[in-house]
Protein backbone atom coordinates (compact mmCIF):
# COMPACT_ATOMS: atom_id res chain seq x y z
CA UNK A 1 0.00 0.00 0.00
CA UNK A 2 2.87 2.39 0.79
CA UNK A 3 4.29 2.10 -2.72
CA UNK A 4 0.81 2.57 -4.14
CA UNK A 5 0.36 5.84 -2.24
CA UNK A 6 3.70 7.05 -3.58
CA UNK A 7 2.49 6.32 -7.10
CA UNK A 8 4.93 3.49 -7.78
CA UNK A 9 3.51 1.10 -10.40
CA UNK A 10 0.06 2.65 -9.97
CA UNK A 11 -2.34 2.32 -12.88
CA UNK A 12 -4.31 5.39 -13.91
CA UNK A 13 -7.15 4.26 -11.60
CA UNK A 14 -7.00 1.42 -9.07
CA UNK A 15 -9.92 0.18 -6.94
CA UNK A 16 -9.21 0.43 -3.20
CA UNK A 17 -12.41 -0.71 -1.53
CA UNK A 18 -16.21 -0.59 -1.47
CA UNK A 19 -17.65 1.69 1.19
CA UNK A 20 -20.55 1.14 3.59
CA UNK A 21 -24.13 1.89 2.59
CA UNK A 22 -26.92 3.96 4.10
CA UNK A 23 -30.63 4.72 3.71
CA UNK A 24 -31.80 8.25 3.04
CA UNK A 25 -35.03 9.93 4.12
CA UNK A 26 -36.02 10.49 0.48
CA UNK A 27 -36.39 6.76 -0.14
CA UNK A 28 -32.97 6.13 -1.67
CA UNK A 29 -29.92 4.11 -0.70
CA UNK A 30 -26.36 5.33 -0.99
CA UNK A 31 -22.87 3.82 -1.04
CA UNK A 32 -19.36 4.83 -2.16
CA UNK A 33 -16.50 3.28 -4.09
CA UNK A 34 -12.93 4.46 -3.51
CA UNK A 35 -10.13 4.54 -6.07
CA UNK A 36 -6.46 5.51 -5.99
CA UNK A 37 -5.79 7.66 -9.06
CA UNK A 38 -2.66 9.16 -10.55
CA UNK A 39 -3.08 12.87 -9.97
CA UNK A 40 -1.81 13.59 -13.47
CA UNK A 41 -4.68 11.48 -14.85
CA UNK A 42 -7.39 12.56 -12.38
CA UNK A 43 -9.58 14.63 -14.69
CA UNK A 44 -9.84 11.82 -17.18
CA UNK A 45 -11.08 9.43 -14.44
CA UNK A 46 -14.01 11.57 -13.31
CA UNK A 47 -17.37 9.75 -13.58
CA UNK A 48 -20.46 11.15 -15.27
CA UNK A 49 -23.10 12.13 -12.73
CA UNK A 50 -26.38 10.36 -13.41
CA UNK A 51 -24.83 7.95 -15.90
CA UNK A 52 -21.84 6.07 -14.45
CA UNK A 53 -23.05 2.89 -12.74
CA UNK A 54 -21.69 1.05 -9.71
CA UNK A 55 -18.90 -1.39 -10.78
CA UNK A 56 -20.36 -4.20 -8.67
CA UNK A 57 -24.10 -3.51 -8.41
CA UNK A 58 -24.64 -1.83 -11.79
CA UNK A 59 -28.25 -1.37 -12.82
CA UNK A 60 -30.08 1.39 -10.98
CA UNK A 61 -27.03 2.46 -8.94
CA UNK A 62 -25.98 5.73 -10.58
CA UNK A 63 -23.25 8.19 -9.67
CA UNK A 64 -24.84 11.06 -7.74
CA UNK A 65 -21.65 12.94 -6.82
CA UNK A 66 -17.91 12.46 -6.45
CA UNK A 67 -15.03 14.02 -4.56
CA UNK A 68 -11.27 13.65 -4.35
CA UNK A 69 -8.36 14.22 -1.97
CA UNK A 70 -4.66 14.33 -2.77
CA UNK A 71 -2.78 12.01 -0.39
CA UNK A 72 0.69 11.86 -1.98
CA UNK A 73 2.64 13.90 -4.55
CA UNK A 74 1.12 12.03 -7.47
CA UNK A 75 -1.70 10.05 -5.84
CA UNK A 76 -5.29 11.23 -5.32
CA UNK A 77 -8.13 9.28 -3.67
CA UNK A 78 -11.29 9.51 -5.74
CA UNK A 79 -14.55 8.72 -4.00
CA UNK A 80 -17.55 8.09 -6.24
CA UNK A 81 -20.94 8.14 -4.52
CA UNK A 82 -23.71 5.99 -6.00
CA UNK A 83 -27.41 6.33 -5.24
CA UNK A 84 -30.36 4.06 -6.05
CA UNK A 85 -34.03 3.75 -5.06
CA UNK A 86 -34.49 1.54 -2.01
CA UNK A 87 -35.77 -1.78 -3.30
CA UNK A 88 -39.02 -3.11 -1.88
CA UNK A 89 -38.55 -6.41 -3.69
CA UNK A 90 -36.60 -9.63 -3.16
CA UNK A 91 -33.19 -7.98 -2.72
CA UNK A 92 -34.34 -6.72 0.69
CA UNK A 93 -35.77 -10.03 1.94
CA UNK A 94 -34.30 -11.73 5.03
CA UNK A 95 -35.28 -15.20 6.23
CA UNK A 96 -34.49 -17.01 9.47
CA UNK A 97 -35.62 -20.44 10.66
CA UNK A 98 -35.15 -21.94 14.13
CA UNK A 99 -35.72 -25.68 14.47
CA UNK A 100 -36.75 -26.46 18.05
CA UNK A 101 -38.18 -29.40 19.98
CA UNK A 102 -40.99 -29.08 22.53
CA UNK A 103 -42.65 -31.45 24.97
CA UNK A 104 -45.97 -32.91 23.84
CA UNK A 105 -48.19 -35.45 25.64
CA UNK A 106 -47.45 -39.00 24.57
CA UNK A 107 -51.12 -39.46 23.74
CA UNK A 108 -50.67 -37.04 20.81
CA UNK A 109 -47.91 -39.10 19.18
CA UNK A 110 -48.80 -40.45 15.73
CA UNK A 111 -47.87 -43.98 16.89
CA UNK A 112 -49.58 -43.81 20.27
CA UNK A 113 -51.99 -46.64 19.39
CA UNK A 114 -48.97 -48.84 18.68
CA UNK A 115 -47.27 -47.83 21.93
CA UNK A 116 -50.26 -48.18 24.29
CA UNK A 117 -52.64 -50.48 22.47
CA UNK A 118 -56.33 -49.96 23.16
CA UNK A 119 -58.91 -50.23 25.91
CA UNK A 120 -59.49 -53.86 24.89
CA UNK A 121 -55.87 -54.81 24.23
CA UNK A 122 -53.32 -52.69 26.17
CA UNK A 123 -49.66 -52.90 25.10
CA UNK A 124 -46.23 -52.16 26.59
CA UNK A 125 -47.47 -51.97 30.18
CA UNK A 126 -50.12 -49.32 29.43
CA UNK A 127 -52.73 -49.02 32.17
CA UNK A 128 -56.30 -48.35 31.03
CA UNK A 129 -59.05 -47.44 33.52
CA UNK A 130 -62.78 -47.25 32.91
CA UNK A 131 -65.12 -44.53 34.14
CA UNK A 132 -65.42 -46.29 37.53
CA UNK A 133 -61.64 -46.47 37.97
CA UNK A 134 -61.51 -50.21 37.31
CA UNK A 135 -58.40 -51.28 35.40
CA UNK A 136 -58.22 -53.56 32.40
CA UNK A 137 -57.98 -57.17 33.55
CA UNK A 138 -59.90 -56.54 36.77
CA UNK A 139 -63.41 -57.79 37.44
CA UNK A 140 -66.07 -55.37 36.30
CA UNK A 141 -63.87 -53.49 33.88
CA UNK A 142 -65.89 -51.69 31.17
CA UNK A 143 -63.83 -51.39 27.99
CA UNK A 144 -66.31 -48.98 26.38
CA UNK A 145 -65.29 -46.25 28.83
CA UNK A 146 -61.66 -47.33 29.12
CA UNK A 147 -59.12 -44.52 28.96
CA UNK A 148 -55.33 -44.63 28.87
CA UNK A 149 -53.90 -43.47 32.23
CA UNK A 150 -50.17 -44.18 32.36
CA UNK A 151 -47.45 -46.61 31.39
CA UNK A 152 -46.60 -49.22 33.99
CA UNK A 153 -43.42 -51.34 34.07
CA UNK A 154 -42.07 -51.98 30.59
CA UNK A 155 -40.26 -50.22 27.76
CA UNK A 156 -42.38 -47.05 28.20
CA UNK A 157 -42.51 -47.09 32.00
CA UNK A 158 -43.50 -43.67 33.37
CA UNK A 159 -43.42 -41.99 29.96
CA UNK A 160 -45.82 -39.03 29.81
CA UNK A 161 -44.33 -36.75 27.15
CA UNK A 162 -42.04 -36.79 24.16
CA UNK A 163 -40.01 -34.16 22.29
CA UNK A 164 -41.60 -33.08 19.04
CA UNK A 165 -39.48 -31.10 16.52
CA UNK A 166 -41.16 -27.83 15.61
CA UNK A 167 -40.00 -24.59 14.05
CA UNK A 168 -40.18 -20.82 14.14
CA UNK A 169 -39.73 -18.82 10.96
CA UNK A 170 -39.08 -15.09 10.55
CA UNK A 171 -39.62 -13.29 7.28
CA UNK A 172 -38.42 -9.68 6.89
CA UNK A 173 -39.13 -7.45 3.91
CA UNK A 174 -39.61 -3.84 2.82
CA UNK A 175 -42.98 -2.38 1.92
CA UNK A 176 -44.43 0.97 0.95
CA UNK A 177 -47.57 0.41 3.05
CA UNK A 178 -48.15 -1.18 6.44
CA UNK A 179 -49.93 -4.57 6.38
CA UNK A 180 -52.27 -3.73 9.26
CA UNK A 181 -54.89 -6.42 9.84
CA UNK A 182 -56.36 -8.93 12.26
CA UNK A 183 -54.42 -11.95 11.02
CA UNK A 184 -51.91 -12.14 13.90
CA UNK A 185 -52.70 -15.15 16.06
CA UNK A 186 -54.36 -17.01 13.20
CA UNK A 187 -53.49 -19.91 10.93
CA UNK A 188 -51.64 -18.58 7.88
CA UNK A 189 -50.69 -19.78 4.45
CA UNK A 190 -47.09 -20.95 4.18
CA UNK A 191 -44.98 -17.77 4.29
CA UNK A 192 -42.54 -16.95 1.50
CA UNK A 193 -39.42 -19.12 1.68
CA UNK A 194 -40.56 -21.16 4.68
CA UNK A 195 -39.69 -24.88 4.89
CA UNK A 196 -42.41 -27.32 3.83
CA UNK A 197 -44.12 -28.79 6.89
CA UNK A 198 -44.87 -32.52 7.14
CA UNK A 199 -48.32 -34.01 7.02
CA UNK A 200 -51.17 -31.78 8.15
CA UNK A 201 -48.94 -29.35 10.06
CA UNK A 202 -49.70 -25.65 9.57
CA UNK A 203 -48.19 -22.22 10.26
CA UNK A 204 -49.49 -19.70 12.80
CA UNK A 205 -48.67 -15.99 12.43
CA UNK A 206 -47.63 -15.07 15.98
CA UNK A 207 -46.16 -11.57 15.56
CA UNK A 208 -45.66 -8.71 13.12
CA UNK A 209 -43.36 -5.79 13.89
CA UNK A 210 -42.36 -2.83 11.75
CA UNK A 211 -40.14 0.22 11.67
CA UNK A 212 -39.84 3.13 9.23
CA UNK A 213 -36.48 3.18 7.40
CA UNK A 214 -37.23 6.04 5.00
CA UNK A 215 -40.04 8.50 4.30
CA UNK A 216 -42.12 5.92 2.45
CA UNK A 217 -40.40 2.62 3.29
CA UNK A 218 -41.38 0.27 6.12
CA UNK A 219 -39.31 -2.68 7.33
CA UNK A 220 -41.74 -5.49 8.23
CA UNK A 221 -40.80 -8.56 10.28
CA UNK A 222 -43.30 -11.41 10.54
CA UNK A 223 -42.90 -14.39 12.88
CA UNK A 224 -44.56 -17.74 12.19
CA UNK A 225 -44.72 -20.83 14.38
CA UNK A 226 -45.07 -24.36 13.08
CA UNK A 227 -47.64 -26.68 14.61
CA UNK A 228 -47.39 -30.33 15.52
CA UNK A 229 -48.30 -33.02 12.96
CA UNK A 230 -52.05 -32.48 13.32
CA UNK A 231 -51.96 -28.76 12.57
CA UNK A 232 -53.18 -25.82 14.63
CA UNK A 233 -56.74 -26.17 15.92
CA UNK A 234 -58.84 -24.39 13.30
CA UNK A 235 -61.70 -23.85 15.76
CA UNK A 236 -59.39 -21.70 17.90
CA UNK A 237 -56.96 -20.12 15.45
CA UNK A 238 -59.17 -18.90 12.58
Amino acid sequence: MASTLRGNNLAAKQLIHYGDGSYNADGTAQTSVFYAVLTSALVGQFPTVGTTTHPLYGGSWKCSTYRWQRVAPNVTILEIVFTAPISVASSQIEQEFDNIAELEPITSHASFATFAGSSTAPANGAVWLDAKGVAFGQSGYDSTSGRFTYFGPGAFYGLENYLLPKGQYQFAYNATTLPIGSDVGKIAAAPTGAPTLPGAATWLLTARTWRRTASSIWRIVETYRASGPAGWNAAIYT
